[in-house]
């Protein structure tokens, strides 16, 4: 079991969905068109209207060969596995899969984590303090409590509407996040007497069905030169596989407030085949507004929604374990938001530029902006933008005959470290 565990979850942080290489060579823009509808239904009725992007291949999957961030050596060769691989390199790169990472992050030799009378310090065992405040890592992002596809096969149902069945499988995120009372403490508060703080680290990976009903349709407004675009998606999941991991580490401080008892507690709920299984859907919302050489829209991930995971959770303590049957149920509204727009800007020299940007709150604030030149059969990109973290990409694209490739070369910050890690995104369309 433990094993199917571990396999499980490293195959589904490495095949998680990634973003297309054109809109990350342009510093991770979301571009308004067909390509954007998982964050805007509306955008369903535009097609392409900024021209078409590619298939991204799964570039990261070459990083996970690299021992340092695969643990499949565990299975394969373990004295490579124990010699080489590094847990933040691997974290690092699985939550990029589309990317090959060029210098992810690594572990510190050690952690040290200090605690006194005047608070706390955590360093890399070298003197060099880690950062670490409420939240940090990547705890999920509430836009989506219906996973997103791995893969999809579309069909039609009439004019305007459009549905697909497909597979998912992927990791909802990893977060390292303090209790109230530690968080008081790293922001520079004191230790107080018969106070227990805690630390928690949580990952989850889940797969399954996945089931989507799309309607978006124009509506073209008298007296106005645009046309005013609606669009609704319903999805709905059947989930086969879950896997909920968390840790947490707690030290209980005595009358003079000091660290006096330490304990470390494992939760895991797990869903597969024969133990348990997971349904839900959620409905989505957009608007677009389109005009000659500009889009803008709108998106609202997650209107409403629920989901429910019945499975068996797993409670281990310094003290024993305990096993018990679990249900675990989100519901209600729990929005996310895409405003975007993308416009072309006519040049004195002749030709044009594509200009993009995005703004939104999806876990956390985001925003990107992004620019793309067109010369001859070739198309120079770049952009920057802030998502948990800076995000910087510059690319080209290429013509020939009925072929198109993208290349971008991506700089994003690590969830885990704030580290600055470089890497290269391809795609190919026909």
């Amino acid at each position: 079991m433990r094993r199917f565990l571990a396999v499980f979850l490293a195959i589904a942080l490495g095949l998680a969905l990634g973003q297309g290489v054109r809109e990350a060579g342009m510093g991770g823009v979301l571009l308004p068109g067909i390509a954007g509808a998982g964050k805007n239904p509306a955008y369903a009725a535009l097609g392409e209207p900024f021209g078409p992007g590619t298939y991204t291949l799964p570039l990261g999957a070459l990083g996970m060969l690299f021992p340092d961030r695969s643990p499949l050596y565990y299975f394969l060769d373990p004295d490579t596995f124990y010699r080489s691989f590094d847990l933040a390199s691997f974290l690092d790169q699985a939550s990029a899969p589309e990317t090959l990472l060029f210098n992810p992050a690594k572990s510190p030799e050690e952690v040290v984590i200090e605690l006194s009378a005047g608070g706390i310090r955590i360093t890399d065992g070298a003197g060099n303090p880690l950062a670490l405040g409420g939240g940090a890592g990547v705890p999920g992002r509430s836009g989506s409590l219906v996973p997103p596809a791995l893969f999809q096969i579309p069909f039609g149902i009439g004019p305007g509407m459009a549905g697909s069945v497909g597979v998912f499988l992927g990791s909802d995120g990893i977060a390292l996040e303090p209790d109230a009372a530690l968080s008081r403490l790293l922001a520079g508060g004191g230790l107080e007497p018969n106070q227990t703080y805690a630390l928690t680290a949580r990952g989850s990976a889940s797969g399954g069905l996945a089931l989507d009903f799309a309607f978006a349709q124009p509506l073209p407004l008298p007296g106005t030169p645009g046309t005013l675009y609606l669009g609704a998606r319903g999805q709905a999941f059947l989930g086969l596989l879950r896997l909920d991991a968390e840790v947490t580490y707690r030290v209980t401080t005595d009358n003079e407030a000091r660290p006096a008892t330490n304990e470390t507690e494992t939760r895991t709920f797990y869903v597969y085949p024969g133990q348990g299984i997971g349904y839900g859907g959620q409905v989505d919302l957009g608007l677009a507004y389109a005009e000659a050489d500009w889009i803008v829209g709108l998106g609202v991930k997650n209107a409403l929604g629920f989901a429910t995971w019945q499975g068996t959770e797993e409670v281990r303590t310094d003290g024993g374990s305990t096993t018990v049957p679990k249900t675990e149920t989100q519901f209600g509204f729990d929005p996310a938001f895409y405003l975007s727009g993308a416009g072309y800007l006519p040049l004195e020299e002749g030709g044009h530029l594509l200009l993009a940007a995005d703004l939104g709150y999806d876990g956390a604030v985001f925003g990107h902006l992004g620019a793309e030149y067109p010369i001859g059969p070739s198309r120079l990109r770049a952009g920057i933008g802030y998502d948990r973290g800076l995000v910087l990409g510059t690319g080209a694209g290429f013509e020939l005959g009925p072929l198109r490739f993208d290349l971008a070369l991506t700089g994003r910050t690590s969830p885990w470290d704030g580290h600055l890690a470089f890497g290269l995104q391809a795609g190919v369309g026909f």
